[in-house]
């Protein structure tokens, strides 16, 4: 997703301006005219809780591993009946060194092809959304179907092998953690098998699988679909890219994970029947943990409640290493607007916990980053690395968005789809291949 815009820098993609005349409207005029600013008092953030965290002689990593993903829908040309929804994801690894020459005033466009070349890694799927199956399926058999293949597929199938490994608690010997779900097929409870990824439905007798597990197939219609079940399969796919690099380096080379700084563009975050992914992942850190595991992690915001709020408080974040970690009770009363109640936020959507940075005197940014165990209230210290990570950031801070990091900005260029005219392009792909018409032209 794209930076937005600030006083003194521009939107990551270019505005429109085709609908400038609405302010011209004579209703429109009335109306503003007749709105009454609210001058809003101070943010009431506790005393004390702005901390500043000791950089001084904290060292920041020295490379950076950055995720992001992207979703393109594209409907039929001359009649929108035919839709497939188009999803991307890519991973960024660079030096800080890479990355602070990328950002210089004058840079060989060579060099950063070649950063680009031999430093990312991208693939994508397409999933059917509108009037477009496989012979002899429904519409949510299809994209049943689409998904396994594409887990079974992309990153040569390790993504299926991170999901199996997650759900199954594969870093224990023996879990007590029983997890079951609905057949696709005919509905009726069954248990997942741990470290297995195909098995019989024990009612229906069908083959289901451990992508089942995650429900994409109940946000299908027969008739006609929204991009909703596109857009959690990029998410599910950049947060098991994540898991899948942590892991890969630490049963590789744990050394390389203790120097190196895992990016996520975006919350640590997955609603609805995705938090049971949310849940394992959650748990598969805190082992590591426990276990005394160095790694470091974040995934960042870049709009919403908690990005809006962090501008509403401010100067006082805007320092280096200045650090507000809310708590319970004010993130749900002073951001998300609720009656706190008993609601404890995040705790089954969520593997980190918020943390409102200053990077230096202009750029602050929204931080998910893992604790030891889920808490109501933290305190800076129990977010892992947070000093670290910190020091680190303010390394990549990049000059051409408000509170922008050079790695999100690379990574976001790399997996984003632009409208015009790589949407164009894959609309003419999709209409000469389905129905078997051969290649374009």
């Amino acid at each position: 997703m794209p930076y937005g815009a600030s006083v003194n820098l521009p939107f990551e993609s270019a505005s429109k301006l085709g609908h400038l005349s609405v302010v011209g409207d004579p209703l429109v005029k009335a109306l503003l005219e007749s709105f009454e600013k609210v001058e809003r008092g101070e943010s009431m953030v506790p005393d004390g809780a702005i901390r500043t965290l000791d950089l001084g002689a904290v060292e920041p990593l020295s490379l950076v591993l950055a995720v992001d993903g992207s979703l393109s829908s594209v409907p039929n040309s001359l009649i929108e009946d035919k839709t497939l929804a188009y999803v991307k994801v890519a991973a960024l690894c660079l030096s800080l060194d890479d990355l602070e020459a990328a950002e210089a005033p004058i840079v060989d466009p060579s060099f950063v092809q070649g950063l680009i070349r031999d430093h990312t890694h991208t693939f994508s799927t397409v999933l059917p959304l509108n009037n477009v199956i496989v012979a002899g399926q429904t519409m949510r058999e299809t994209v049943r179907d689409v998904i396994y293949r594409t887990f079974r597929t992309v990153n040569d199938g390790r993504l299926l092998d991170t999901l199996v490994y997650l759900t199954s608690h594969g870093w224990l010997t023996h879990s007590e953690h029983d997890a079951s779900f609905a057949c696709p097929l005919c509905q009726r409870e069954n248990d997942l098998p741990r470290n297995t990824v195909e098995f019989a439905c024990r009612n229906c007798g069908q083959t289901i699988t451990v992508v089942d597990y995650l429900g994409f197939d109940r946000e299908v219609n027969e008739d006609s679909n929204e991009d909703v079940v596109a857009r959690n399969l990029m998410l599910a796919l950049e947060h098991l890219t994540v898991i899948d690099y942590l892991r890969r380096m630490l049963d590789k080379n744990p050394a390389m994970a203790r120097r190196t700084l895992l990016l996520k563009d975006g919350p640590l975050m997955l609603a609805g029947q995705y938090s049971r992914l949310a849940e394992a992942i959650r748990s598969y850190l805190n082992w590591l943990t426990h276990e005394g595991v160095e790694y470091y992690l974040v995934g960042v915001e870049k709009s919403g409640a908690f990005v809006t709020h962090a501008h509403y408080i401010g100067e006082p974040l805007r320092a280096p290493g200045r650090v507000f970690v809310p708590g319970n009770d004010y993130i749900l009363s002073r951001i998300k607007h609720t009656d706190p109640g008993t609601t404890k936020y995040g705790e089954r959507v969520l593997y980190g916990a918020k943390a409102l940075v200053g990077l230096d005197e202009r750029n602050v940014v929204v931080l998910n980053v893992p604790t030891p165990r889920f808490m109501l209230d933290p305190e800076p210290s129990d977010l892992i690395g947070l000093a670290r990570i910190v020091k680190t950031l303010t390394h990549l801070v990049s000059r051409q968005h408000q509170d922008a990091l050079m790695p999100i900005v690379a990574v976001n260029r790399l997996a984003s789809m632009s409208f015009y005219p790589s949407n164009d392009i894959l609309a003419k792909y999709a209409d000469a291949m389905i129905g078997g018409a051969g290649s374009p032209s």
